[in-house]
């Protein structure tokens, strides 16, 4: 036994034994870090409490102390799980941006596969196969279910840098994504239900005296022009605040693809009306390069939400033992 110890008064050693007891309310990773230093103070705020007035200080300051560990140990078990509903957000977040890139870019490539096929062959089997795929496009409205859990992981992840235009402008975005898959939903439900009637890609005559296609059409069009416009505002706030810890630029940049997309989109549909066969192909493979390049950065944005292993931490202040009074 140390010459400490045997001056240390049993009172002391007692109510540092139940104080180290009493730790357990602080959560594991908090009494991994700071147990040992708040046993400290503890100890030594009881030792002077005993010798200044015995006993009966020593009792009043346990109960000032109690008072203080069980009020701290709630507020940091709050922490962590605000902490960790957060991280699982922004995990979630992450990989829904990469499986919505994947999809994407398969979507994408059947729909070139489709447009070459029928540019080197009219009646190619292959571009007759993908058709239904191709024409129903049931991608779009289901690839908003993963946009917009990729933009609450993106929104929880810049959430104390991004500010009150970054909460706007991916509001926003979100938004703009739930108009556009209601637009596009609605357009596909009424291609699907006369897709028997349609020969080949481009020899297709709808049934739409309530013009249900063009207000599908119009409203996926302004869903995506205020998709795009919020990811170009948070993509901007992204560059100046840092929102990510790496590879800012790339929301900028996919909101701009979004953009350029929809306005090249515009520009084809009222050219390409006089075009012959082969000349609307040729259109389709290249329109398909801007929604080619915003599938890759979505698999690299999900990449870039994930939190290093540096940042799971939860940074925290220690709660010190009130001192007792003299």
């Amino acid at each position: 036994m140390s010459a400490n110890t045997r001056m240390t008064p049993w009172t002391v050693r007692l109510s540092a034994q139940m104080y180290q007891r009493l730790l357990v309310a602080y959560p594991q990773s908090f009494r991994r870090v700071y147990g040992a230093p708040m046993l400290q103070v503890f100890r030594d705020c009881c030792r002077d409490a005993a010798s200044t007035g015995g006993t009966t200080s020593l009792l009043r300051y346990w109960l000032i102390a109690f008072g203080d560990l069980i009020m701290s140990a709630l507020a940091e078990r709050r922490r962590e799980e605000v902490h960790m509903s957060r991280t699982s957000w922004i995990r979630l977040g992450s990989l829904a941006a990469i499986i919505s890139g994947v999809i994407a870019t398969v979507f994408v490539a059947l729909s070139l596969t489709v447009a070459i096929a029928q540019l080197l062959d009219e009646n190619s089997s292959l571009g007759v196969a993908l058709f239904p795929v191709h024409v129903v496009s049931w991608g779009a409205p289901a690839l908003v279910v993963f946009d917009v859990l990729a933009l609450i992981g993106l929104q929880a992840r810049g959430a104390s840098r991004a500010g009150v235009v970054g909460w706007i402008s991916i509001t926003g975005a979100i938004l703009g994504l739930i108009v556009a898959a209601l637009g596009s939903g609605l357009t596909s439900v009424v291609m699907y239900s006369q897709a028997g009637s349609c020969y080949s890609p481009l020899n297709c005559n709808f049934y739409d005296p309530d013009r249900y296609l063009l207000m599908g059409y119009m409203g996926g069009m302004l869903g995506s022009v205020i998709f795009a416009i919020g990811m170009i505002v948070f993509g901007i706030t992204a560059l100046r605040r840092r929102v990510l810890p790496r590879h800012n630029w790339l929301l900028l940049t996919i909101g701009l693809i979004l953009l350029l997309n929809i306005a090249t989109s515009v520009i084809a549909m009222l050219v390409s009306g006089g075009s012959d066969y082969a000349g609307t192909q040729k259109v389709v493979i290249m329109l398909s390069v801007l929604p080619l390049a915003s599938a890759i950065l979505w698999i690299a944005l999900g990449g870039a939400m994930r939190p290093r292993g540096d940042e799971e931490t939860v940074v925290q202040s220690v709660p010190t033992p009130v001192e007792p009074a003299v």
